[in-house]
């Protein structure tokens, strides 16, 4: 008959199952943010487009929607690495109750193990789930694919491809940060000695039946 202890432990996996799964569901609900200020982006440059001749106004308007989905591209990357994190964290939970069972048997033993070395954009992105990896591409994509009609659209060219080199390089130093950031801070904790009661992994009570 299996302990108490261990009856509780198999609860809590469950739970943080049900947790994990709410995590990966939860990256569609934050991409209506960009795909709002993408739309509206969209509507600007229509409405430039059915322009015989363009007015003043327009630049001042594109500029300002440019900003909005380039905050949103901004936002949206950090909120990925936050998700990876708190899913990294949730799965590192579910592994010391497996060591604590002796349910590791039943998965590969670098699961869960994350990188000494940042030596590839893989392991920098590491937290990310496989799931959140199309999000990631897509939003890259989207910000090349944005860049690229700023400087198209903007009628000063110098000044358009100035401000997009700037843009890019404070992006590409906003995604590596935050991914390292939250990529460090899991390093740091996510071997822990006890099991979620309390009691050492190495000594956990052994089912009296085995």
């Amino acid at each position: 008959m299996p302990s108490a202890k261990n009856e509780d432990l198999g609860l809590f996996h469950r739970t943080i199952s049900e947790q994990l799964n709410s995590r990966l569901t939860e990256a569609p609900r934050f991409f209506w943010v960009v795909i709002l200020s993408v739309t509206a982006y969209a509507y600007v440059l229509w409405w430039y487009a059915g322009e015989e001749k363009t007015p003043d106004r327009f630049y001042t308007i594109f500029v300002l929607v440019s900003i909005l989905a380039y905050c949103s591209i901004l936002w949206a990357t950090l909120y990925l690495a936050a998700l990876g994190y708190a899913f990294r964290y949730l799965q590192n939970c579910q592994h010391r109750i497996e060591d604590a069972l002796g349910w590791d048997i039943f998965r590969p033993k670098t699961t869960g193990v994350p990188p000494e070395r940042i030596t590839s954009p893989s392991k920098l992105f590491w937290l990310l789930p496989g799931i959140y990896h199309a999000h990631l591409y897509g939003l890259i994509l989207l910000s090349i694919v944005l860049h690229g009609i700023f400087v198209a659209v903007y009628p000063d060219k110098w000044v358009g491809s100035q401000a997009v080199v700037c843009t890019l390089l404070f992006q590409t130093g906003w995604v590596w940060a935050w991914n390292y950031h939250y990529l460090h801070r899991f390093r740091q904790g996510h071997i822990r000695a006890c099991d979620p009661i309390g009691v050492p992994i190495g000594h956990a009570e052994k089912d009296p039946a085995t």
